[in-house]
């Protein structure tokens, strides 16, 4: 479950409920306009985010991993295409780069994106920094 806090600056924040430790009333609360559907926020398939930068991200699903996504539940608008040789190509609108990166490094090998090319390069950097992590972890280890 998620909470939405209009912040001053216009923008829309995100709160997961089990993170808030606290919650103060202030005097110069305002509501969200009355045009406001919280259903679009549902439509991110990683979050509901709003302010946020927008990723168009195109994922290279290996083959055996393509049955378990398509028998995820996704919103309408992902589009998963299949390839040959059984491998799928994953296409998907997202403002949650963090969950969204998450995702991807929770597919290990099986995904591969191959856009946007800055989350990329993010996420090849993550990768290098995990393996200087456990590269200099085995090299301590005793034989």
């Amino acid at each position: 479950m998620y909470l939405q806090a209009l912040l001053d600056d216009g923008s829309l924040r995100t709160y997961a409920i089990e993170r808030i430790r606290e919650i103060s009333i202030i005097r110069n609360s305002q509501a969200l306009a009355p045009d406001f559907d919280p259903k679009v926020l549902l439509s991110d398939p990683f979050g509901p985010f709003i302010g946020r930068v927008r990723i168009d991200a195109e994922v290279r699903i290996a083959q055996e991993q393509v049955s378990y996504i398509k028998e995820r539940k996704w919103p309408d608008r992902i589009e998963i295409e299949d390839n040959k040789g059984g491998s799928a190509t994953f296409r998907v609108t997202t403002y949650g780069e963090h969950e969204f990166t998450n995702w991807l490094l929770s597919q290990k090998a099986s995904a591969e994106l191959l856009k946007p090319d800055w989350l990329r390069n993010k996420i090849a950097a993550t990768i290098n920094d995990m393996n200087a992590l456990y590269s200099s972890q085995m090299d301590n280890q005793p034989s």
